[in-house]
C-alpha cells in the first residue's frame, strides 16, 4: 500500500484531523487527537539485478513475438517500474547502434516474478506488455532497467551478416539467467536448460570473435601461459593480434591502469578454427609472449584486435585476505563465454562448463 497523509485541509478542520489517502483513492479520516504516535514503515529493498533478460524473440507476426525475464534471486520482485529499450538499426549490414533507443514497456503493480520463475511478454501491444516490435535479423540492444533507472541487464546482438543472418531465431540464455545468448527456436515462457551442444552464440561484440580462455602465472617461465579460443564460426587468423600485460608492483596494491606492456604481438601461421584453442605456452619462445605472468598479484591482461580495438581483458582486481591464491590459473568456465574461475593449470584443454566449487577470480575491488 502507497499512502499520503494530509494535516487539516479544510478551514473548519485545520490542525485538527488526519487524512490518509490510499493508492486505491479511498482516504481514511483521524482525529489528531486521537492519535498517539505515527511511525512509516520503510519501503523494502531489494536486490533488483536478480531480474535478467532470459528470451529476445523476433520472428513471425507481433502477436508471436516477445521477451522474457526471470528471476535468479530468492525472493519475488514486483516488476512494477521496470523498464525495457529496444534499440536496432534501421536495416541490416549496418553497425552496432548506440544509446537506449525507445522505451518498449514499463512494468506494471501486478506483474510479480517468483524466485526461480519466468514473466514473458507476448504480443506486441497487450495490456502491459511491450510497444515496439522486434526485427530478428538487424544489429539491437536491448536494456533492462530497474525502477531507479540503474541498467541490470542487456541483450546484443552485433552482427548480422554472413554466417549471423539467421532471421527465425530467438535469442536464449543458457543456462537461464546466467549464461549468454544463442540462437534458438522461440520457445515463450519455457526454460531453456542448461544444454547449449550444438547452438550458435548470439555475438555480442563485432569484429573476431577470440577471447581469452586461461591466463596461468604459477611455475617457471616454461609453465606459465596465455590460452585464446574462437567462439566463432570461421577460422580466425591472429597475426597483428596484441595482448598488453599491466600488474601492480607487488601484493597488497590497488588494480593497475593502462595497458601495461605488450607482451605478444600474433604471427601469420597463428590460426584459429572454430570452437578451438591456441595457446602460447613459454616465455620468449618463437610467437609466444615475453612478459612473466606473476600469479598472486592484481593484473589487467587485454586483447586486442589488428586495429588496436579492446575485444577482451581477464582481469584479477584482489589479492590479499581469501584471494591470496598464488597457484591457480584464471580459467572462463563455460570456456570462452564464463567469468573467470581459480582452477588447476590446464594449457591447451578446454574448461568444460562445470564450476562446481570454484572460487570466482574478483574482477573489480
Amino acid at each position: 500500500m502507497t499512502a499520503f497523509i494530509v494535516l487539516g485541509t479544510t478551514a473548519t478542520d485545520a490542525q485538527t484531523k488526519v487524512y490518509v489517502h490510499k493508492k486505491d483513492l479511498t482516504s481514511v479520516e483521524y482525529n489528531i487527537a486521537d492519535i498517539d504516535s505515527i511511525s512509516f514503515t520503510p519501503r523494502e529493498t531489494f536486490d533488483y539485478s536478480i531480474i535478467k533478460i532470459n528470451e529476445v524473440s523476433g520472428p513471425g507476426e507481433d502477436s508471436e513475438k516477445f521477451y522474457e525475464l526471470i528471476n535468479i534471486g530468492t525472493t519475488p520482485i514486483n516488476l512494477e517500474g521496470f523498464t525495457l529499450w529496444y534499440n536496432a538499426n534501421s536495416s541490416t549490414g549496418q553497425p552496432l547502434p548506440t544509446g537506449d533507443g525507445n522505451l518498449t514497456w514499463t512494468g506494471c503493480e501486478d506483474q510479480v516474478i517468483e524466485p526461480g520463475e519466468l514473466l514473458t511478454l507476448l504480443g506486441r501491444s497487450n495490456p502491459c506488455s511491450f510497444t515496439t516490435g522486434l526485427t530478428g535479423q538487424r544489429n539491437l540492444i536491448i536494456t533492462l532497467k530497474d525502477p531507479n533507472g540503474n541498467v541490470i541487464d542487456k541483450c546484443i546482438r552485433a552482427q548480422d551478416t554472413e554466417e549471423y543472418a539467421i532471421t527465425d531465431k530467438s535469442y536464449s540464455r543458457i543456462p537461464d539467467g546466467t549464461g549468454p545468448f544463442y540462437f534458438t527456436v522461440p520457445t515463450p515462457d519455457e526454460k531453456h536448460g542448461s544444454d547449449a551442444t550444438g547452438l550458435v552464440l548470439v555475438p555480442q561484440t563485432q569484429g573476431p570473435q577470440v577471447k581469452i580462455n586461461e591466463v596461468s602465472g604459477p611455475g617457471d617461465d616454461a609453465d606459465k601461459f596465455y590460452e585464446l579460443i574462437n567462439i566463432g564460426l570461421t577460422p580466425i587468423n591472429l597475426e597483428g593480434f596484441t595482448l598488453y600485460y599491466n600488474a601492480n608492483g607487488s601484493t597488497g596494491q590497488p588494480l593497475p591502469t593502462g595497458d601495461g606492456n605488450l607482451t605478444w604481438t600474433g604471427c601469420e601461421d597463428q590460426v584459429i578454427a572454430p570452437g578451438e584453442l591456441l595457446t602460447l605456452l613459454g616465455r620468449s619462445n618463437p610467437c609466444s609472449f615475453t612478459t612473466g605472468l606473476t600469479g598472486q598479484r592484481n593484473l589487467i591482461i587485454t586483447l586486442k584486435d589488428p586495429d588496436g580495438n579492446v575485444i577482451d581483458q581477464c582481469i584479477r582486481a584482489q589479492d590479499t585476505g581469501e584471494y591470496a591464491i598464488t597457484d591457480k590459473s584464471y580459467s572462463r568456465i563455460p570456456d570462452g563465454t564464463g567469468p573467470f574461475y581459480f582452477t588447476v593449470p590446464t594449457p591447451d584443454e578446454m574448461n568444460g562448463s562445470d564450476a562446481t566449487g570454484l572460487i570466482l577470480v574478483p574482477q573489480t575491488q
